[in-house]
């Protein structure tokens, strides 16, 4: 960074801030309020009953992203529930402060809905003496140093959360009103123009995983040789197939599915061993992940029926609807090793590659598939062991699969590669927003006249 200090400070008195820049002051949130407004208070509490299908708009923590409103999900409360519990309304530009984390403390902006708004008692309302202090006020709340002395004051069981009335006690730093002008207007050019890189850094990957999702569907559904002759299977569902090929055929009588052990049964610790067990933690469409690994007592009788074998096919039961069907190899990183019930072993035959089923379960048709016949519920689905056995595809010669995995090793790598290249940009990128923001709201950069 480029830009210089000012030129001089005096101590903060603050617990999470050293020093501030001569004429800075400070002030407990909740003195920030406009004049003779009691605009700093929690939402209301608003039980499922009162939920309506329209009505006036109920803003959530979920609502409430870091420095920026989030749409996920509408829900609104009746006029009459609205009169009856006396609830605050929120106006567009009033600040919204969530007591609840992750991160606790955070903030944004209400935006004009179109609708009339309340929010829920776990998010506060704070309107300021002008948009600009919000402004400055929404740049603040959401800096790493800020977030990171609340988050060590929060308290409240198992979820962390902090009272309105602490929340309103904490102190702030506060520039004068031509500084807070100069720092919204900096801060509002720069993150504008590291948001814009990020974006485009984020396009490049959707393109990139685009191609890649390409690539392998048309690999595994129509091989590598685009002069073969095509052929519709029997299915139409099925994507034409190379005529050489098994124009469709059941998982069922590819490979076993292997279900795995259910936690929780009491073991004679006599006839007990202990052995590391996978859940459905460890299983991701990237690989397996070690990095913590559980153990669990199984009795020695039962310890061949879960135990995992090389080649392996992972897929997990229920999830993210999006991810569900999707799978990795075990490599037989960890010896002996088995599975709890919520995750599937798929050994496939000599006819069938672990790997080249992998990559025919990242396609469309295999989504597809487990989507359409999943058990779903709100953003969430799941499936069997005979769902999977039933899954039907074309499948090529055991030869040809090698090959075609071989060639999407290369391909996938190399795009993959670039992947992770634009999410590394990504991250430094972000990395210099939140440094950026924090060294201006905090008097650490004099950005009066500054350019971003």
């Amino acid at each position: 960074m480029n830009w210089k200090a000012y030129p001089a400070y005096v101590p903060s008195g603050l617990e999470w801030l050293d020093d501030l820049p001569h004429g800075w002051t400070k002030s407990g949130i909740s003195t920030l309020r406009a004049d003779g407004e009691n605009t700093f208070t929690d939402g209301d509490w608003v039980e499922t009953p009162y939920i309506t299908d329209s009505g006036i708009r109920l803003i959530q923590t979920g609502n409430v992203g870091t420095g920026e409103y989030r749409e996920q999900g509408f829900r609104y409360v009746s006029e009459s529930t609205f009169t009856e519990l006396r609830c605050k309304e929120v106006l567009p530009g009033d600040l919204l402060i969530c007591r609840l984390a992750e991160p606790v403390g955070r903030s944004c902006v209400a935006p004009d809905l179109g609708v009339r708004m309340i929010t829920s008692v776990d998010v506060c309302i704070l309107r300021t003496r002008n948009a600009l202090l919000t402004k400055y006020l929404n740049y603040l709340f959401n800096c790493a140093a800020y977030q990171g002395y609340v988050s060590s004051l929060v308290r409240g069981g198992t979820r962390d959360r902090i009272s309105r009335k602490m929340l309103g006690r904490f102190q702030v730093p506060l520039p004068p009103p031509d500084t807070i002008a100069a720092i919204t207007s900096f801060l509002d050019a720069g993150v504008s123009k590291i948001d814009a890189l990020i974006a485009k850094q984020e396009q490049l990957i959707a393109t990139l995983r685009e191609d890649r999702a390409a690539t392998i569907t048309h690999a595994v559904t129509k091989g590598l040789d685009f002069s073969v002759d095509l052929v519709q299977p029997h299915n139409s569902e099925l994507p034409t197939c190379p005529s050489h090929w098994t124009a469709q055929i059941p998982l069922k009588r590819l490979a076993e599915v292997q279900t795995g052990l259910t936690l929780g049964k009491s073991v004679d610790p006599a006839e007990a061993v202990e052995v590391p067990y996978l859940r459905v933690a460890n299983v991701q469409t990237s690989g397996v992940d070690l990095d913590e690994v559980k153990t669990v007592a199984v009795h020695r009788s039962e310890l061949s029926r879960y135990l995992l074998r090389g080649g392996d096919v992972l897929m997990t039961e229920g999830g993210d609807i999006d991810k569900l069907g999707r799978g990795c190899v075990w490599s037989g990183e960890i010896s002996p090793c088995i599975h709890q019930n919520h995750v599937f072993a798929v050994r496939c035959k000599d006819r069938l590659s672990s790997a080249f089923l992998v990559y025919l379960l990242d396609t469309a048709v295999a989504r597809n598939y487990f989507f359409m016949t999943a058990k779903k519920t709100t953003n969430l689905a799941s499936t069997n062991s005979t769902t999977l056995g039933a899954f039907t595809f074309s499948l090529p010669p055991r030869a040809e699969q090698d090959e075609i995995v071989g060639h999407l090793n290369e391909r996938c790598a190399g795009l993959d590669a670039l992947i992770a290249k634009a999410n590394a940009v990504i991250e430094v990128l972000r990395e210099y927003r939140a440094a950026l923001i924090t060294d201006a709201v905090t008097g650490k950069l004099d950005v009066r006249g500054a350019v971003a």
